[in-house]
């Protein structure tokens, strides 16, 4: 059996809607030692074809491909091309990567918004973000995803500095519109 070098959560979401909630998880996975990447850590800039990167890390890199699932997952066309790539990557391995697809339910989206999502027990974040923060840790400790031996941990401080300097000066203040 050939051994690869998988050791990436990659984390697919809607992107701007689900954009707290994932650099939230990615935070959490790197506190606890494992390799979180996104579209909003991997791109950064500049890239010719950015998909071309995104498939690559999820053909060679990836160990779990954690998918926040959402009301408006299936209605952004780079999830459904993430979503059919990765079910493609399953195919074409023949099994070789247990439970390579672990769904994060955040909200009240229907089991069945898409086919195949019924087939996989999902984890829901929807009631509590660390209780299924919990149940993914547990799932990832039953499937031996390799952890680093790093002392990297992200603060909070880090999250809200990600989170908020981004956006910060692009909107006027409508109230000083006269």
């Amino acid at each position: 059996m050939v051994k690869h070098n998988r050791n990436i959560l990659f984390i697919g979401h809607a992107n701007p809607e689900d954009n707290e909630f994932t650099l939230w998880l990615r935070q959490k996975m790197i506190n606890e030692g494992y390799q979180a990447e996104c579209d909003l850590t991997i791109l950064v800039g500049g890239e010719n074809d950015y998909w071309k990167d995104i498939q690559e890390c999820l053909e060679k890199s990836t160990v779990k491909y954690l998918l926040v699932f959402s009301k408006k997952t299936f209605k952004k066309q780079g999830v459904i091309d993430e979503w059919e790539h990765v079910r493609s990557i399953i195919k074409s391995h023949r099994f070789k990567f247990k439970d390579f697809i672990i769904p994060l339910k955040i909200d009240d989206v229907p089991y069945n918004t898409r086919i195949g999502m019924n087939r996989i027990n999902i984890i829901d974040f929807s009631n509590s973000w660390a209780l299924g923060l919990k149940r993914l840790l547990t799932k990832l400790n039953r499937d031996s995803v390799p952890k680093f031996n790093n002392n990297l941990q992200l603060s909070i401080k880090e999250l809200l500095n990600n989170k908020y300097c981004v956006g910060q000066g692009t909107e006027k203040d409508r109230k000083s519109v006269v």
